[in-house]
């Protein structure tokens, strides 16, 4: 809770750490990226910046604007765990 506006941040309900594993399934089970690789994860990133929001989430894509909206919030959850899962596995390589 940011205590000068007594408000709630967005990221505090949403650690990436407890978020990395449902996002890594999602990625490699729904949409078929290599989550184990550099080179996956980069793809995977690439996709994440320009897909379609309603396509950021889990089943077909129905046009729904609460489900774009969603999807849309959802695409910086995504980039967040991608650069920690890349930063690990980069820092395995060294």
């Amino acid at each position: 809770m940011n205590k000068k506006t007594q408000t709630i941040d967005f990221e505090d309900l949403l650690d990436p750490e407890v978020m990395l594993s449902q996002n890594l399934f999602f990625l490699r089970e729904e949409k078929g990226f290599d989550t184990d690789t550099v080179v996956g994860l980069e793809e995977a990133r690439k996709w994440i910046l320009t897909a379609d929001p309603d396509n950021l989430l889990f089943g077909e894509p129905k046009g729904d604007a609460f489900d774009i909206m969603v999807g849309s919030l959802r695409r910086g959850l995504l980039l967040q765990t991608v650069e920690l899962q890349l930063s690990r596995l980069r820092s395995e390589m060294k």
